[in-house]
């Protein structure tokens, strides 16, 4: 007769998805996952096919747990303000967790396209929201507080850029909030001024 299942699956992948974010990856060895999670190597590969397969269900958890408010922003909010209100959060937010950065952003870093389920999932990640925030710049447009001769989906590729920098910077301590500030006055400012 099989053992019945000895841990909570949330509290796993949240210990879990706290160790790879503090430590990377790569830095996450398989006996300091067991450590911080409290499974042994037989759950380990028994629930999650090892040790990639439970850092993307961690990588899940932390886009549903902690990337969606941010992203919420842009799909509940219009033109620059939403766009302006989502960079405030993310700056807030890399403050805060200023030496950690972002799961997302430090996993593309560190791994590069070299596990190719994770690279699917971030590269998902950042097609989701370089169309939210596409969809905040054609709005933007649409009322006249954006540039109308930008392309919406350049300018949210930019911005997804942005965040990425932003999640990296903040784990050196640069602050960027003024730089945020600046690339949003570029894209509100209408052709032709202080030319």
């Amino acid at each position: 007769m099989p053992r019945p299942v000895q841990y909570n699956l949330e509290n796993v992948t949240a210990s879990a998805t706290r160790l790879f974010w503090l430590e990377g990856y790569g830095g996450s060895s398989v006996d300091k996952l067991l450590r911080a999670t409290g499974l042994n190597k037989h759950s380990l590969y028994k629930a999650f096919n090892g040790k990639e397969g439970l850092f993307i269900r961690c990588l899940e958890h932390y886009i549903d747990n902690e990337a969606r408010p941010y992203r919420d922003v842009l799909a509940n909010n219009h033109g620059l303000g939403a766009i302006r209100s989502y960079f405030q959060r993310v700056t807030r937010r890399t403050r805060h967790h200023s030496n950690m950065g972002c799961l997302v952003a430090n996993t593309a870093a560190e791994l590069g396209d070299g596990h190719s389920q994770v690279s699917k999932r971030i590269d998902a990640y950042y097609r989701d929201l370089a169309g939210l925030l596409s969809r905040a710049v054609a709005q933007g447009q649409d009322i006249g507080e954006i540039r109308s001769d930008i392309d919406p989906l350049d300018i949210a590729k930019c911005l997804v850029h942005m965040v990425q920098g932003i999640s990296i910077s903040h784990r050196f301590r640069s602050p960027v909030a003024a730089d945020t500030e600046s690339l949003l006055q570029l894209i509100a400012q209408p052709p032709g001024k202080n030319q």
